[in-house]
C-alpha cells in the first residue's frame, strides 16, 4: 500500500479494485493486527548473594534491562482523489516502547521452622527507570522512507521518561520433599507516563512529519482510539 501511495502507477490493478482490496485489509489490521517484541537482559553473574550470619539471612542484588516494543495498524478508509489521481488516506503506524532499568535489592531470612521444615520470609525494593514513548505516523508522511528510519528519527521526540520504586515480597515453605511459595510482585502498583501525543500541535512548526504524525494523532484521540496522555501501571501480580 505504501508503494502504491508513493506510486499509484506502480500497480496494474485499477483504482477500484485497488480501493476494494486495501478498505478490506486496513479494517482487518487495525482489529487483529500487531507486531510486538520483547529483549531482556541481565547484569553478568546476576542475580548476586549475600548471607549475613550476624543479621540472620540473606541480601541479593540484581540489575536487568528490559525493552518491548509494540506495533499496530490505525486503520481509516482508503479513497481516491481523482484531481490528482492518487490515494489518500489518514492510515497511520502506531508505536508504542518501553525501555526499562531495575535495580533490585532484597533480603529474606527464616521466620519460623517445625522438624525439618522452615519458613522463610522476604522483600525486595526495586529502583526502577522507565522511558516510555508511543508514536503515530500517517502512511502519506513515509514520503519514500523506510518506517524504521521515520520510527528511530522521531523516537525521541515526545519520548518520557520516570523513576519509581517498586515492592515485593513472599514467603517460603521448605520441606524434606516439597516446596511451597507464595510472593507479591509490585506490591504498591507503581506508575510511569507515557510521552503526550496529538497535543499543542501548532507549535511544531508547519509542513513536517513532526506536525503531521501530531495532527493525526490528535485525529485519532477525538475518534476515541488513542488518548493523549496515558500511563503505565505495573500492577500488583500473585505467584
Amino acid at each position: 500500500l505504501i508503494d502504491i501511495i508513493d506510486d499509484p502507477g506502480s500497480t496494474s490493478d485499477s483504482a477500484t479494485e485497488v480501493l476494494d482490496r486495501f478498505n478490506m485489509v486496513l479494517v482487518q489490521m487495525g482489529q487483529n493486527g500487531y507486531i510486538k517484541n520483547s529483549i531482556d537482559v541481565r547484569a553478568p553473574i546476576a542475580p548476586l548473594y549475600f548471607r549475613s550470619e550476624s543479621l540472620g539471612g540473606t541480601f541479593s542484588a540484581d540489575l536487568g534491562v528490559s525493552t518491548q516494543i509494540g506495533l499496530r495498524i490505525l486503520d481509516d478508509i482508503l479513497s481516491l482523489d481523482p484531481q490528482n489521481t492518487s490515494f489518500t488516506t489518514n492510515t497511520a503506524i502506531y508505536l508504542k516502547s518501553g525501555i526499562e532499568k531495575k535495580l533490585s535489592i532484597g533480603y529474606a531470612t527464616p521466620v519460623f521452622s517445625y522438624g525439618e521444615s522452615e519458613l522463610h520470609a522476604g522483600a525486595k525494593v526495586n529502583l526502577i527507570n522507565m522511558e516510555l514513548s508511543k508514536q503515530t505516523t500517517r502512511l502519506l508522511d513515509l514520503d519514500g522512507e523506510e518506517v524504521s528510519d521515520v520510527i528511530q528519527d522521531e523516537y525521541d521526540k515526545n519520548l518520557a521518561s520516570t523513576t519509581a520504586l517498586g515492592i515485593d515480597v513472599g514467603v517460603v515453605w521448605d520441606a524434606d520433599w516439597y516446596r511451597l511459595g507464595l510472593t507479591i510482585d509490585n506490591l504498591n502498583s507503581p506508575s510511569f507516563e507515557y510521552g503526550a501525543v496529538g497535543l499543542d500541535c501548532v507549535s511544531r512548526g508547519e509542513n513536517n512529519i513532526e506536525r503531521n504524525s501530531c495532527e493525526i494523532a490528535s485525529y485519532f484521540v477525538d475518534q476515541g482510539r488513542l488518548r493523549s496522555r496515558e500511563s503505565h501501571t505495573k500492577h500488583a501480580r500473585t505467584r
